[in-house]
């Protein structure tokens, strides 16, 4: 692997023997349990929703999926919990190192992790896993039987004699 620098004294080329992490401005990156974790949730929330998503789109068109339903109303409620864990990073050894000690590519504010677009995207998604799990559970809920509903009122016309 290659890497190529360009300066202002000329444009060197780097042989580099393997892979390598470049950190931050020399840095490396401080990647603990948190921000692991929150990696890990992010896959997990894609892919139970996923398929969640799949089975529900499977088992509107016909009626033989009725036993699905609590299963996916579980997994869309679940894909919501893992959703929101992703902002653990917030709380990350990444988010508490003091600004001057990364390079000025990286927006950090003076208090750590800011929340910006992708932060905001999380939320959002989080929102609609947890409306997923509500829809999903108003149709799982069964429909009334026969003997709870009222009787319908006699027609009064038949009585009629003309």
């Amino acid at each position: 692997m290659y890497s190529v620098q360009s300066t202002t004294d000329g444009t060197y080329i780097y042989a580099i023997p393997g892979c390598v992490g470049w950190g931050f401005g020399g840095y490396p990156i401080p990647y603990d349990t948190k921000w692991n974790s929150a990696k890990a949730f992010t896959i997990l929330a894609t892919i139970i929703g996923g398929i969640a998503m799949i089975l529900c789109c499977g088992t509107i068109g016909d009626g033989s999926g009725k036993k699905l339903w609590p299963f996916i109303t579980g997994s869309f409620f679940v894909a919501c919990f893992f959703q929101c864990l992703t902002f653990l990073f917030l709380r990350s050894n990444f988010c508490s190192i003091p600004p001057t000690s990364i390079d000025s590519q990286l927006s950090l504010s003076a208090s750590g992790c800011a929340l910006g677009a992708g932060a905001a995207m999380g939320i959002v998604a989080a929102c609609l896993w947890g409306v997923n799990g509500m829809l999903a559970a108003y149709i799982t809920k069964s429909p009334p039987s026969e003997e709870s509903l009222p009787e319908a009122p006699t027609s009064a016309s038949a009585d009629v004699k003309a």
